[in-house]
């Protein structure tokens, strides 16, 4: 009897500690920092609502300060996990999943979709970078910026009618360029308003600072992640020399 009561109480003492931190891990605080995340096959897409500020594969948060994700799917189930900030969330299609984060040290904290979606599950890679709170409300200031247009008779501007002849803005919004009426709501591609000021692109996959890589992906999407809704638009080399000035003049 002894040696049964005396765990019986041990547990007991146990569990309401651990039931009560569970529950303070899955609330967010009423002064934490409100993100939107979208799951889609096979990115990540980022809303910042008190900045209305839209971005896509990387995360940036303050460091700490608690950051609540708010986050769905726009297709299939995906999950959202960032191994040294926090466990796996769900994504569901048509409910609302929230995650806490907090990164006490400034950097970059790598995560992957956990869930099986599809052809390119496996490229469906994420990353969160940790900024000083004071280079966070910069960056939002920046963000929330409309894209530069490119000067007449430059590359960069050859890239821009590339990018208008070959539909690219029906998928993507390019603040300052797109028609006032497109919307990240109603578009199915990453907002690319500052494209070039974020590390990676196609999933986290592939890397701004790797030459050739944007071209890589220009060239033929669906060949690097199978099943892309980005289409290969058979580009001609000229056409992606120039398309690739103009998105890395999007800073």
């Amino acid at each position: 009897m002894v040696w049964t009561v005396i765990p019986v109480i041990i547990l007991a003492a146990i569990s309401v500690p651990t039931v009560q931190r569970v529950f303070k891990y899955t609330e967010c605080a009423p002064d934490a920092y409100h993100v939107d995340v979208i799951g889609h096959q096979w990115w990540f897409e980022y809303y910042y609502p008190e900045a209305d500020v839209w971005t896509a594969n990387e995360l940036v948060i303050p460091t700490n300060q608690e950051v609540c994700l708010t986050m769905e799917s726009e297709d299939v189930l995906h999950n959202f996990w960032i191994p040294k900030l926090n466990g796996k969330r769900y994504l569901v299609p048509g409910q609302e999943t929230t995650l806490l984060m907090l990164a006490d040290d400034e950097g970059e904290y790598f995560g992957h979709c956990a869930e099986f979606c599809g052809l390119s599950h496996a490229r469906m890679r994420m990353r969160v970078i940790a900024v000083s709170p004071a280079d966070f409300d910069q960056w939002l200031v920046d963000q929330a910026k409309p894209a530069v247009m490119p000067a007449e008779g430059t590359l960069a501007a050859e890239g821009l009618d590339v990018f208008n002849a070959q539909a690219c803005a029906s998928c993507h919004l390019v603040r300052g360029v797109s028609a006032d009426t497109a919307s990240n709501e109603t578009l199915i591609g990453p907002e690319l308003t500052h494209f070039n000021s974020r590390g990676s692109f196609a999933g986290s996959t592939l890397e701004h600072e790797n030459p050739g890589e944007l071209a890589m992906w220009l060239e033929d999407p669906p060949t690097w992640k199978p099943g892309s809704f980005m289409p290969n638009l058979n580009l001609t080399a000229e056409q992606i020399e120039a398309l690739e000035a103009y998105l890395r003049s999007l800073d």
